[in-house]
């Protein structure tokens, strides 16, 4: 049991048979190597990009009118409570209530709702502003 060549076997044929047959199934498996290799550039590349527009930064697709968070310091006056400032620094646009700004204001600075705030203590606060 030999090769066949269209309906002759490898060992049925002449040498001009079989040297045409060796040229054809050269050609073959170059044709198959070359597309095996563009199909795997192809596919390289379009894995490259999406990786890299996945770590792409977002920030320019941001309008004009979009915000980012910032926190800043501040210094406690006497007599001023959490919920004071809590109110002072509410932005309905990006918080829920005044209770999430003064609940991230405690998680931030780790107090606890029954620490006592002094007046002088200073705090980390949240806020929304330009992109800087």
């Amino acid at each position: 049991m030999g090769y066949y060549y269209g309906t002759k076997k490898i060992t049925e044929m002449s040498d001009r048979e079989y040297a045409i047959f060796k040229k054809r199934r050269e050609a073959f498996y170059i044709r198959r190597k070359f597309l095996l290799s563009v199909i795997a550039t192809v596919l390289l590349i379009l894995v490259l990009s999406l990786v890299i527009k996945g770590f792409a930064s977002n920030a320019s697709n941001l309008g004009k009118d979009q915000k980012c968070k910032y926190f800043k310091t501040i210094m406690i006056e006497y007599g001023k409570t959490l919920d004071d400032i809590a109110e002072e620094y509410y932005d309905p646009v990006y918080f829920d209530s005044v209770q999430s700004v003064k609940n991230e204001i405690m998680e931030v600075n780790h107090i606890s709702q029954y620490s006592a705030m002094p007046g002088g203590y200073i705090i980390y606060v949240p806020y929304y502003s330009d992109i800087h």
